[in-house]
């Protein structure tokens, strides 16, 4: 579980590369479509502690709440985007009082950025092809041929003498980013070996290269047959993978199985500000703890006993998250009270009719869809009796039971929970 930030909580803001102005419009351009305001305000704000500096001076969360206007959740959400898209680090240290560093990186540039399979599909899915195109054009400048030109630049060399001095490379602040940390998707290692040496040079794979490909997974859902054809079929002449011709062909091959849609980038947990505030241990609790920090993909893979997804399941969730944009939490309730109503199965018009509903009614946390689905369930069974028609007994979800609430489990049973949820926290 992650240690929950205080208002008193001590901060110092550190970096080790240099920021410009230049990156402030990219920040401003290119990561805020993606990250929002608040992300975007708060990387400039702790930017500013810094003036100029390399280490700010200790400062406390609540002077940074109160310089921000918001609430310490909406600080650690915005933090989290920050960690999430690698223009910030963030360490703790225990003592007698939690002390944060944060470390700030720059921007990627213009060329990196649209170079990257993850952002570069946020970006576009934010703002739209049209605005995209635009951005696009402003900061990657057109190339010119060359071809008929003849270079007669003169390298260090041939201008620069060094006398008598060797520098550290430690006496530089280096520009530095950091990757984009995703868990693996599909055994790049494993694809590229079953390609033939005769159509692609694997000693021109670079670590850069299968990190850029597990991005390419990552993004446009490819599956490792699917990623070992695009590869070879984006295998230029010198046996070397276009990288570039293979997100092309990724992104057409995801817009015709989603009808023409490009793909979207979803919160995969419950946001912060959304969560239960503490409480009591209990198994009602347990289980609110359980919809919030799992990723509904996770989720429906343990119902279903650690068995892979089926294309169909995908769709469902795709569908709860990004078109009905419900939060992940929100969506684990609905998954978990639709299978034990409706036989372990999920299907399509029958999930769509209950999401809806709880769209309608603006459901955002887990509480709040526990709530409904018990009072749904209540009047399913209220219609049933009236029907008096034999109708096959649903399974009740154990959070139905109100006394749960102040029903504390036994030792053995939170042991138990504690097991069932270690992977999650």
């Amino acid at each position: 579980m992650t240690d929950k930030l205080m208002p008193a909580d001590i901060f110092v803001v550190y970096k080790n590369q240099i920021l410009n102005d230049n990156d402030r419009n990219i920040l401003t351009l290119l990561y805020q479509p993606i990250v929002g305001a608040e992300a975007t305000n708060l990387y400039l704000t702790l930017w500013a502690f810094l003036d100029g500096v390399i280490v700010s001076k200790e400062k406390t969360h609540h002077y940074l709440m109160s310089v921000m206007h918001i609430n310490v959740e909406k600080i650690v959400t915005a933090r989290q985007k920050l960690e999430a898209v690698g223009l910030l680090k963030t360490y703790l240290q225990k003592d007698k009082q939690q002390y944060y560093l944060y470390e700030l990186f720059p921007p990627l540039m213009p060329n990196d950025f649209f170079g990257n399979p993850i952002l570069n599909a946020a970006l576009k899915d934010n703002i739209g092809n049209e605005e995209y195109q635009r951005l696009s054009q402003l900061f990657i400048s057109e190339k010119i041929d060359l071809s008929d030109f003849q270079d007669i630049s003169k390298n260090f060399q041939e201008v620069f003498q060094i006398v008598n001095y060797q520098a550290s490379e430690s006496e530089y602040l280096k520009r530095e980013s950091v990757n984009l940390q995703i868990e693996p998707q599909v055994d790049i290692e494993q694809v590229l070996t079953t390609i033939s040496e005769d159509i692609l040079n694997h000693k021109l794979i670079s670590d850069s290269d299968k990190t850029y490909l597990q991005h390419l997974v990552y993004v446009y859902g490819l599956n490792a047959e699917y990623l070992k054809e695009l590869i070879i079929s984006s295998v230029n002449q010198y046996k070397k993978i276009d990288l570039l011709k293979v997100r092309k062909k990724s992104e057409k091959l995801f817009q015709y199985e989603n009808d023409g849609k490009l793909p979207k980038i979803a919160l995969q947990t419950q946001p912060e500000n959304l969560r239960q505030k503490g409480g009591e241990v209990s198994n009602r609790n347990q289980m609110i703890y359980t919809f919030e920090t799992i990723s509904p993909r996770d989720y429906l893979i343990l119902k279903n006993d650690g068995t892979t997804l089926s294309q169909n399941e995908q769709k469902i969730l795709a569908y709860l998250l990004l078109d009905l944009k419900l939060n992940p939490g929100v969506v684990n309730v609905l998954i978990d009270y639709v299978l034990r109503i409706n036989d372990n199965k999920l299907v399509q018009n029958f999930v769509s009719s209950i999401a809806s509903q709880w769209k309608k009614e603006k459901i955002a946390t887990v509480e709040q869809a526990m709530a409904i689905a018990e009072r749904e369930f209540k009047k399913r069974k209220s219609y049933q009796k009236g029907t008096k028609k034999g109708v096959q007994q649903e399974k009740v979800p154990e959070w139905f039971d109100q006394k749960m609430t102040e029903k504390t489990p036994s030792k053995e049973k939170q042991a138990e929970i504690a097991k069932m949820l270690e992977d999650y926290r």
